[in-house]
């Protein structure tokens, strides 16, 4: 993992015109988030954090939590219970934001602290503070987190269905929503069956075998890119 202190790449002096945006942020287009630095310079207030595929994503922040944003790559949230005991909650794409969560003094976490790990190489934009900012963005942001909270209980329903097969389903239209255009309307291969599995309270077994009845159905086709959606509103069906 690897940390940076400042986000855009484009800083410029003061009494300048501060930066639009860093090229690729999927935040905002009009409304970034600057403020003028030590080193007299416009400075993005989100932290530039990259993390690598299948590593753990960062738990402590400042003193309090904050929020994040993806810019690239996929992350897999999981709510720790304080015990030991790990669940999987959602999936988050690039241009989506979650809550992070801190960790106590002594360096353990919270109960029910809310953690996770990246898929594959992923980019986050971490704002450390407990309150967003006042500026135009924080609306785009709040909308984000209402965004999030929406998927959440999205992938409460997936995993309430009663076959595997229907569970797997839901998924894989939620997966697609979430990941949006970036993907091309498909599930990219990083995302493993063993994070399918864990995502919908699954043996690994069952979604291999639920896999293999939606391609036979002709819903869904697979290659080494990942999962191809071919039939939505069939997958919706099932």
């Amino acid at each position: 993992m690897s940390r940076h202190l400042s986000l855009c790449s484009l800083a410029t002096d003061a009494g300048q015109e501060a930066p639009r945006r860093c090229i690729s942020c999927p935040i905002s287009d009009a409304h970034p988030v600057f403020t003028l630095g030590e080193d007299g310079k416009h400075q993005c207030e989100f932290d530039n954090v990259a993390v690598e595929a299948r590593q753990p994503l960062p738990t402590s922040y400042g003193a309090a939590a904050g929020v994040a944003v993806v810019r690239r790559g996929l992350v897999v949230r999981q709510r720790d219970d304080g015990r030991g005991v790990v669940t999987a909650m959602d999936v988050v794409g690039p241009g989506q934001a979650f809550r992070t969560s801190t960790a106590a003094p002594d360096g353990q976490l919270h109960a029910h602290a809310v953690t996770g790990y990246a898929v594959d190489r992923t980019l986050l934009c971490i704002y450390e503070k407990p309150e967003l900012p006042e500026t135009n963005l924080s609306g785009e942001l709040y909308a984000l987190l209402g965004e999030s909270l929406d998927r959440v209980e999205r992938f409460i329903v997936a995993r309430a269905r009663p076959a595997a097969v229907s569970r797997l389903a839901a998924l894989l239209c939620v997966l697609q929503d979430s990941l949006g255009p970036r993907h091309h309307g498909g599930i990219p291969g990083s995302l493993q069956q063993q994070d399918m599995a864990s995502l919908l309270f699954m043996r690994h077994e069952s979604v291999c075998r639920a896999l293999r009845s939606l391609q036979n159905k002709e819903l869904i086709s697979r290659d080494g890119d990942g999962i191809v959606i071919l039939d939505r509103a069939g997958l919706e069906l099932v």
